[in-house]
C-alpha cells in the first residue's frame, strides 16, 4: 500500500502526456492498422516501468471484454483471408495491451492529478484545434468551397466548414471536446 502512495505523485506528467497523446489521434503510423502516438508512449512507459508493472484483479466488464475479443479473434482465425486476420489479431492484442498499461498508469495517479491533467489537456487541445481551424480557413480562402477537403483543422463538408482540429472527424471532435467541459 505504501508503494502505491509513493507512486501516486510520480506519474502526473505521465497522465498528462497520455491524455494529450490520445487527443492526437489524427497523427499515426500506418502498419496495416494505425499505430497511434499514445500507443508508442505506452510502450515506452511499459519498458521504463516494467519491473513495477502489475495486474490487479479484473473487473467483470473486463472479463467480458476479453471474452468478446477472444471470440472475435477466434472467428477471424478461421477466415478466408488469414493475412488480414493475423493483422487484426495483432491489432487487438496491441489495443488490449495499451488498455492494461493505461489502466496501470491511471491507478498510479491521484484523482485530483487526473482531473488537473484532463482540464489542462482540454484547454491545450481546444486552443490548438481552434488555431488549426483558423489556419485552415486562411489557407483555403475566407469563404472556402468543396466536398471532403481537409486543411489543417478544417474539413469542408459540402461547402460547409467544420472544425476537426487535431482529429479526423468533426463528430468525434465534438464528442471529445465535450468531455473536457465538466472538468474545466
Amino acid at each position: 500500500m505504501e508503494r502505491l502512495l509513493i507512486n501516486k505523485n510520480t506519474s502526473i506528467w505521465s497522465v498528462f502526456l497520455l491524455l494529450f497523446f490520445i487527443t492526437l489521434s489524427k497523427y499515426n503510423i500506418s502498419i496495416g492498422f494505425s499505430l497511434k502516438i499514445y500507443m508508442i508512449f505506452l510502450a515506452i512507459f511499459f519498458c521504463i516501468h516494467f519491473r513495477d508493472f502489475y495486474f490487479h484483479t479484473l473487473y467483470h466488464y473486463e472479463i467480458l471484454l476479453l471474452l468478446f475479443y477472444f471470440t472475435y479473434c477466434l472467428s477471424g482465425a478461421f477466415s478466408q483471408y488469414p493475412e488480414s486476420s493475423i493483422r487484426v489479431i495483432l491489432g487487438v492484442i496491441l489495443v488490449l495491451g495499451c488498455y492494461f498499461i493505461m489502466r496501470y498508469v491511471l491507478e498510479l495517479t491521484s484523482l485530483s492529478a487526473i482531473e488537473k491533467s484532463i482540464a489542462n489537456v482540454g484547454i491545450i487541445f481546444n486552443v490548438i484545434s481552434l488555431l488549426l481551424y483558423f489556419i485552415g480557413i486562411q489557407v483555403t480562402g475566407r469563404f472556402p468551397t468543396g466536398v471532403e477537403i481537409t486543411s489543417y483543422g478544417l474539413l469542408l463538408d459540402r461547402d460547409y466548414p467544420r472544425l476537426i482540429g487535431l482529429l479526423d472527424d468533426p463528430n468525434i471532435f465534438i464528442f471529445l471536446t465535450q468531455s473536457f467541459f465538466p472538468i474545466i
